[in-house]
C-alpha cells in the first residue's frame, strides 16, 4: 500500500480516473487503491491530502523574531529600491536640464542672428552654418 504525505499534483484523467503525484515523483491511482468499491480493499481509507505552504517548513509556525527580522529585511530592501529610483529620476532630471540649456543657447544664437540679418549684417558663424546646411542638402538629395 502506498501512502503519500504531500501531493504536488492531482490529475483527473479523461476516463475519470484520478492520479496523484507525490513529492517523491511516484504516482498512485486513487481509483484503484484508495476509493471504496473500485477494486481496492474496503478497509483502506484515503489519506487526507496535505499541501505544503511557504515558510520555513517543518510544520511549525514561524517564531515572532523570525517574522520581525524578515519584515525588517523587507523594509530595508524597499528603502534601498526607493533610494535607487529617486537617484535615477534625479539623473534624468539633470540630463534633461542640460539638454534644455543647450537648446536655449542655440535659440538665443539664432535670435541674435536674425537681429543681425535684419540690420543687414552677416552674423559670426553664418558662413559655416550655410556650408553645413548645403552639405546636408546634398546628402539628402543623393539618398533619394
Amino acid at each position: 500500500m502506498v501512502y503519500f504525505t504531500f501531493y504536488s499534483v492531482l490529475h483527473v484523467g479523461s476516463d475519470g480516473s484520478t492520479i496523484c503525484v507525490g513529492s517523491s515523483g511516484s504516482t498512485a491511482s486513487l481509483d484503484e487503491q484508495y476509493l471504496p468499491g473500485s477494486g481496492g480493499s474496503d478497509s483502506q481509507q484515503p489519506q487526507a491530502v496535505r499541501r505544503r505552504r511557504g515558510g520555513r517548513g517543518g510544520g511549525q509556525p514561524p517564531d515572532e523574531t523570525y517574522k520581525l527580522e524578515r519584515s525588517r529585511q523587507s523594509a530595508r530592501e524597499c528603502r534601498a529600491r526607493k533610494k535607487l529610483r529617486y537617484q535615477y529620476l534625479d539623473d534624468i532630471i539633470l540630463e534633461r536640464e542640460r539638454a534644455n540649456m543647450v537648446l536655449k543657447q542655440e535659440l538665443e544664437k539664432y535670435v541674435s542672428w536674425c537681429r543681425e540679418l535684419d540690420r543687414g549684417r552677416l552674423p559670426n558663424g553664418w558662413d559655416e552654418f550655410i556650408k553645413a546646411s548645403e552639405v546636408k542638402q546634398e546628402i539628402n538629395t543623393e539618398e533619394y
